[in-house]
């Protein structure tokens, strides 16, 4: 024996997939005795299941809400120090904030790249040769 729920929503996925069929096989004696039991217990599992699928989509709105918010304070927060450690300079200091530009400028001068395959700089391969040649007399 099968028994087919209807989906009362067709569009609704959720109930679509909770609309899956039950397949009973025996006599009729045991289809008698147990049929009733197993439908009620079938029933009764998909409505369980359909409570806690909107237990757990009740759940993930309010962490995504949650989340959501904090995230915001946190941009706020962000925006804030931002704007508030910006201080506008008075039109006496501008002239001062310029030089102080041309300083940073300045002393930020790029650094040497050093690859892996360069030659090691004099002092390192004079040390190096020194201990060879220790090693070599040993």
């Amino acid at each position: 024996m099968n028994v087919v729920p209807k989906c009362r929503n067709t569009t609704d996925a959720a109930e679509k997939a909770l609309a899956t069929p039950l397949s009973v096989t025996g006599t009729a004696a045991d289809l008698d005795r147990d049929f009733p039991a197993q439908l009620t217990g079938y029933a009764q599992s998909i409505l369980e299941t359909d409570s806690t699928l909107n237990q757990i989509r009740e759940t993930h709105k309010a962490a995504v809400k949650e989340l959501e918010a904090e995230n915001k304070k946190a941009l706020d927060a962000k925006r804030k120090m931002n704007t508030s450690s910006k201080p506008t300079p008075k039109p006496d200091d501008k002239a001062d904030a310029k030089d102080d530009g041309k300083k940073a400028a300045e002393s930020k001068t790029p650094s040497p790249m050093v690859s892996l395959f360069d030659e090691p700089p004099e002092p390192i391969a004079a040390a190096a040769d020194a201990k060879t040649a220790e090693q070599v007399t040993a």
